[in-house]
């Protein structure tokens, strides 16, 4: 909030809680130093990583040594597109979104222009500001839809777990509740489907070891009380003449 104006749509990047921009100010105060060292701050730093990767395993069922911080969302995103796209050339697709954060499609766009790939973007619903579910099945084809299939599916294996918070038509439905019924793969988490909301007969519903959220697999009632309280004191704040957290 500054000059008389509340901006609501920062960088993914920047809209992060007050004890987010605390922690991050500490460290670099109090323990900035590169890791392995035998120095306090060196140790210090050593120990920020390992209670974030602990914090991680906790939060998602793992060992601590399973958990990789990598790079920025744009670099991963880079080399990822840069990896799955090695072997692709003329006539295959890509379909990215117009709602995506650019970091998120120009690695696809680079990488799509120096193999020859097609690129269609899937356009928004303006009045709900959110994709067009109607373009995006339009702009589907046999090369963007089916993406896993019982191949696919088969690669991940009995111990491996499928989870798809992406958009529905790209996993081949009928391939993944055989998966599940045969144990072909150890289960499913799934957040969006071919159809939506997901039919009562679909066979998703009574598939073993799948877990089925309608769209909502990002909400977290801790973090909606955090952004809404804090959204909340922010205007409240700043209509009173005394904003609080303001960028700089």
């Amino acid at each position: 909030m500054r000059s008389g104006r509340i901006y609501l749509d920062n960088p993914c990047g920047t809209q992060v809680h007050a004890s987010v921009i605390e922690a991050v100010s500490d460290y670099y105060l109090h323990s900035n130093a590169n890791l392995g060292g035998p120095f306090e701050t060196s140790q210090a730093s050593d120990a920020v990583l390992s209670g974030a990767r602990a914090d991680l395993a906790a939060m998602l069922g793992c060992d601590a040594g399973e958990v990789i911080f990598g790079a920025n969302m744009t670099t991963l995103t880079f080399h990822a597109s840069r990896a799955l796209t090695r072997d692709l050339g003329a006539g295959d697709e890509i379909l990215v979104t117009r709602v995506d954060h650019d970091g998120n499609v120009a690695p696809w766009l680079l990488a799509a222009r120096d193999r020859g790939i097609t690129v269609r973007q899937v356009d928004i619903d303006p009045d709900a500001c959110l994709i067009d579910l109607d373009d995006f099945a339009a702009k589907l084809s046999d090369r963007t839809r089916g993406l896993l299939g019982a191949r696919e599916l088969d690669l991940i294996g009995p111990d491996g777990y499928l989870v798809n918070t992406s958009r529905g038509p790209i996993v081949d439905e009928a391939a993944l509740v055989e998966a599940l019924r045969t144990g072909r793969i150890a289960g499913a988490g799934l957040d969006v489907f071919d159809v939506e909301p997901l039919p009562a007969d679909h066979p998703l519903r009574t598939a073993p070891r799948a877990v089925l959220t309608p769209h909502i697999g990002y909400v977290a009632l801790d973090a909606y009380r955090v952004f809404y309280a804090d959204a909340v004191e922010d205007v409240v704040a700043w209509l009173a003449g005394e904003p609080v957290r303001v960028l700089t």
